[in-house]
């Protein structure tokens, strides 16, 4: 535990290795972290204060990805051993089983008429478990090994190789609605569903963010922009970092994203605008999550691979931070001020 007399808490003890994914339960302030040691901890986050609450491991590999179940009962993490774990926050016990024939990347709850767990894997497939059997209840071929995911019900992205962006309707969530090229020129390293489903935001290696509608009549407010960039000089050119994540406000539906340049910024999209810019950071950020109730905004400062396995020796930090945003950084910005999207 780490109290910080500012706008920010500091989660202890320290990853020893890069952080992967995060993800706040949807009930509280408890917050899960998956690491590339094969880690998994969870802190309870309250007003100044982050406590370590309840951790597991993965017996070989990297923890690539965590999620929570909707009502916060049970917490999913998946990574290099190709197997989804099952912790129970109620007894504290821990199940895995086999779930695919490559790194399980993306793990998503579906809510709908049947909840069920759905897993996105480096073997081209997806999967929906109902978890009360250890084969799925369906399963989908992808074209490529799925880097990214996210489900806003009934809409489910999933981001592949090759820069395919495909669009599921998860009432019938063995069928592939559409099946398109990235409006990036690079390849995808990020992507989430707007809060109702009806559009998606996609980050890409290049430092460009796409924001993409998905109702035939909004098609023309899709746009693009730049952003987690070093602007350079005459002798020096600019600089261009990944976007590695982004995660939607529940409250106020602006979004973050947050880069290898070590900054995450605020963003209103149907203003067009940026509403925060964080101070740079030490590292790379690999990881970030709004809470719940749009408090409190979790990202991890640890290395993040995009300069190779030559450079993990010199980029030792890897801490969780809570930062805690002044209602006016993360509401939306009245239209007809400056407005990126170019």
């Amino acid at each position: 535990m780490l109290r910080n007399s500012r706008r920010e808490i500091e989660c202890t003890p320290a990853f020893e290795d890069g952080i992967s994914d995060m993800a706040w339960s949807p009930v509280n302030n408890y917050l899960a972290v998956a690491c590339w040691s094969g880690e998994v901890r969870v802190w309870e986050c309250n007003g100044d204060s982050a406590v370590a609450k309840w951790s597991w491991k993965h017996e070989q590999g990297a923890a690539l990805s965590v999620c929570w179940s909707s009502d916060g009962s049970r917490i999913f993490s998946g990574g290099q051993n190709k197997k989804i774990h099952v912790f129970s926050c109620q007894n504290g016990q821990t199940f895995s089983f086999e779930a695919h024939q490559d790194a399980v990347k993306c793990l998503r709850w579906m809510n709908g008429p049947t909840p069920c767990l759905v897993s996105g894997s480096w073997d081209k497939t997806v999967k929906y478990w109902d978890l009360n059997s250890p084969n799925p209840i369906a399963s989908v071929q992808l074209p490529e090994k799925c880097l990214a995911m996210d489900i806003a019900y009934p809409t489910m992205v999933v981001a592949t190789h090759n820069r395919r962006i495909l669009q599921f309707n998860l009432q019938n969530p063995t069928h592939i609605v559409d099946n398109a090229l990235s409006p990036l020129n690079s390849q995808t390293r990020s992507i989430a569903c707007f809060l109702d489903g009806k559009g998606y935001v996609l980050g890409g290696i290049s430092g460009r963010v796409s924001v993409k509608f998905l109702e035939s009549h909004n098609h023309s407010n899709s746009f693009s922009f730049k952003s987690h960039r070093v602007t350079g000089s005459s002798r020096e050119p600019e600089k261009v970092y990944s976007i590695n994540g982004i995660s939607f406000n529940p409250r106020h539906k602006t979004f973050a994203t947050y880069g290898s340049d070590g900054t995450f910024c605020f963003w209103d999209k149907d203003s067009r605008q940026k509403t925060y810019t964080s101070t740079r950071q030490t590292d790379s950020i690999s990881a970030g999550a709004w809470s719940g109730d749009s408090e409190m905004f979790a990202y991890a400062v640890s290395y993040d691979w995009h300069k190779g396995f030559e450079q993990t020796s010199q980029n030792k930090v890897n801490k969780i931070k809570i930062y805690k945003p002044l209602e006016s950084e993360m509401r939306p910005k009245p239209s007809g001020m400056s407005r990126f999207g170019r």
